[in-house]
């Protein structure tokens, strides 16, 4: 399939996503610090970017579950590719649509509530994607 059907595949995903997003969603990406120019060896403070996220939550589907990683008892987000990018260090900044997909480094706040994630797979898992699965902790 050509890219061009993907990129389409994107944006009925974003919309169906947004269209049936439940709850407030948001992904949290630590970014490095800038190191001091007098002292490059010592890192810089670490901050953050919140990014609001159009998804829908449930529980996770049964070919996620390894029993060791992932139990049946997580939680799994269908998130869309493309995000609102709202906060940076917890400061409000003009919301930016960007692009994202999640890392297991990342975190999410579902309502409020931090999740720490367990397993991201993209769909489809080969080629462009047009979504992601994210399982969490519940």
């Amino acid at each position: 399939m050509s890219d061009a059907f993907y990129a389409e595949m994107q944006e009925v995903a974003t919309d169906i996503l947004t269209e049936f997003a439940q709850g407030d969603v948001r992904l949290v990406r630590s970014v490095p610090g800038t190191p001091d120019a007098d002292r490059p060896w010592l890192p810089g403070i670490p901050g953050s970017m919140t990014y609001r996220l159009s998804a829908t939550v449930s529980g996770v589907q049964r070919r996620f579950v390894d029993g060791t990683l992932v139990v049946g008892t997580e939680d799994q987000a269908v998130v869309a590719v493309v995000a609102t990018h709202i906060e940076t260090d917890g400061v409000a900044v003009p919301p930016a649509t960007v692009s994202i997909e999640p890392t297991m480094s990342d975190s999410f706040l579902v309502d409020g509530v931090a999740r720490k994630i367990k397993k991201v797979v993209a769909i489809p898992e080969a080629g462009t994607p047009v979504a992601f699965a994210v399982v969490m902790e519940s």
